[in-house]
C-alpha cells in the first residue's frame, strides 16, 4: 500500500513530501532508541527502567520545477516552519495513518549543478519521541428508549439506548493514551472505562465541552480543560476527583456511564516509530 507523507504546520498549512515536484529523496522516518537507567552491581548492571529522549529526523527534500516554482516552494516551507518555531506551536508530520508532533528545526541547501532541482536538508525535532494513530469512538446521549443502534466498524460496539454499558475493543499491543471529550450540558463528568473511573466535578453548559487528555508529556492545564462557546479555555485539572491520567488497557473493555451526555473517546495508539505495513 502506498503511504502519504506530509507536513502540516500549526496554522493548518500543508505540504506533501511525496509529490512530483517536492519529494523526500533521502532519509527515513523509521528508527528508535530506548535508554536504560541502570544500577551497577558486582557483576554487570540491573536495569531499573527505560526512557526515550526527544530526537531529530534528518531528511533531504528535493524541489523540482522551474526556478520560480522551486524558490516559491522553499519560501513557503520556510514560512510554515518559522511560524511554528516563533509561536512555539508544533506542526505535525503524517506518515500513512501515523503522525508525530514536530518542529522543522534546521535547514541547509545544496544548489548543485542541475538547472531544474535543488536539495534542502532539513531536521525535524520530535519532542514527544512518539508516533500516534488516532481512532475515534463516539457514544451519543441517550434518546428514545428501546431503539437498538448498529454502528459501522468505526464504532465497534452495539447497544440499546437504555443500556449504560458499552463494550469497546482496543487492538493495540499495549495500553493506550486517549482524549475524552464530553459535550454539554452535563452537571459533571463520571465515566468508567475498564477498571478506572474518570470523574471531574465541573459543570458543562450547552455548547461547551470538557477534554481529558492522558498523555504524560502534556502541561497540567492540557490534561483537563473546559472549552466555552466563545473558545475560552478553563483549566479544570484541579476539579478532578479521581485519577484521570490512567491509560486504557488493550483488549475489550467497558465504558459505563449514565448516557445523560455525549462522550467522544479518541484512542491514541502510541509507537516509537510508524508501522512499516499500512
Amino acid at each position: 500500500m502506498k503511504v502519504n507523507c506530509r507536513y502540516v504546520n500549526s496554522q493548518g498549512m500543508s505540504i506533501n513530501f511525496l509529490g512530483e515536484k517536492i519529494r523526500v529523496t533521502e532519509g527515513t522516518v523509521h528508527g528508535r532508541e530506548w535508554n536504560p537507567s541502570t544500577t551497577s552491581g558486582t557483576i554487570g548492571e540491573t536495569v531499573d527502567y527505560w526512557s526515550k529522549e526527544a530526537y531529530r529526523i534528518p531528511l533531504t527534500i528535493t524541489f523540482r520545477g522551474t526556478r520560480s516554482e522551486r524558490l516559491k516552494a522553499m519560501d513557503r516551507l520556510h514560512d510554515m516552519a518559522e511560524y511554528d518555531i516563533l509561536h512555539n506551536q508544533a506542526g505535525t508530520l503524517y506518515y500513512g495513518e501515523w503522525f508525530c508532533s514536530c518542529f522543522i528545526s534546521s535547514a541547509s541547501y545544496d544548489p548543485g549543478a542541475q538547472p531544474t532541482w535543488i536539495d534542502q536538508k532539513i531536521k525535524l525535532y520530535v519532542p514527544e519521541a512518539t508516533w500516534w494513530k488516532q481512532s475515534n469512538f463516539k457514544i451519543e446521549k441517550k434518546v428514545d428508549a428501546g431503539i437498538v443502534t448498529k454502528y459501522p466498524t468505526l464504532y465497534p460496539f452495539r447497544y440499546g439506548n437504555e443500556a449504560k454499558v458499552i463494550t469497546l475493543d482496543s487492538d493495540h499491543f499495549t495500553e493506550s493514551d486517549f482524549r475524552m471529550i464530553v459535550y454539554g450540558p452535563a452537571n459533571s463528568v463520571n465515566v468508567q472505562i475498564a477498571d478506572n473511573v474518570y470523574k471531574v466535578n465541573h459543570e458543562i453548559l450547552a455548547g461547551e465541552y470538557l477534554v481529558i487528555d492522558t498523555r504524560q508529556n502534556q502541561r497540567a492545564e492540557d490534561h483537563c480543560y473546559l472549552v466555552r462557546q466563545n473558545g475560552t479555555r478553563i483549566n479544570c485539572y484541579n476539579d478532578r476527583e479521581t485519577d484521570i491520567m490512567v491509560p486504557i488497557p488493550p483488549g475489550k473493555f467497558n465504558v459505563n456511564y449514565s448516557r445523560g451526555y455525549t462522550v467522544e473517546i479518541q484512542m491514541l495508539y502510541g509507537r516509537s516509530e510508524p508501522k512499516w505495513y499500512q
